[in-house]
């Protein structure tokens, strides 16, 4: 009995990698199923704002299934659902926008922090076209803010030149 106790662990342990590889697959089947809705659900919103659906695309690269169903439920819709409205594309747009607020929050912080300088500092400048290109690319993000704010007009500034030079 203990053998075949043995051996069962071991196929199971054997099966376990092709179960997770089935599992990654179906789960990026799922996203991108799940980006295609926010394409059709999210084109009102964006040409209301003049935006380009390639700007949204850069932030849900960093964005998971997660984040967008979250983003979903908070606009009172299921991913997939093809009952939506002007508003609740709008709303949808904000919540998606906050979780890529709180990634890219996620990775300034430390050397924000380490250079005396809150968020708030970086988060009342951002644009949406900003979020988007901090996510894929923060060293840009930081030389467009110091751009716009010039060198001698906010603490912030040097901070981000630093962090230019520094990386």
């Amino acid at each position: 009995a203990s053998r075949d106790l043995w051996e069962a662990t071991q196929d199971a342990a054997a099966a376990e990698v092709p179960i997770q590889r089935l599992a990654d697959r179906l789960l990026a089947v799922d996203r991108h199923a799940a980006i295609e809705w926010l394409k059709a659900v999210l084109m009102f919103e964006l040409e209301r704002q003049d935006l380009q659906w390639q700007d949204m695309e850069l932030m849900l690269r960093e964005l998971t299934l997660h984040d967008i169903q979250e983003a979903a439920s908070i606009a009172g819709l299921a991913v997939g659902t093809v009952d939506y409205t002007a508003q609740s594309s709008s709303m949808l747009f904000r919540a998606l926008e906050e979780r890529g607020i709180a990634r890219l929050h996620v990775s300034l912080l430390p050397e924000l922090e380490r250079r005396g300088l809150t968020w708030q500092d970086v988060k009342s400048q951002l644009t949406f076209r900003d979020l988007c290109l901090g996510m894929s690319d923060t060293d840009a993000l930081l030389a467009r803010l110091a751009q716009r704010t010039g060198e001698d007009q906010h603490p912030m500034v040097q901070c981000m030149l630093d962090l230019i030079r520094w990386r």
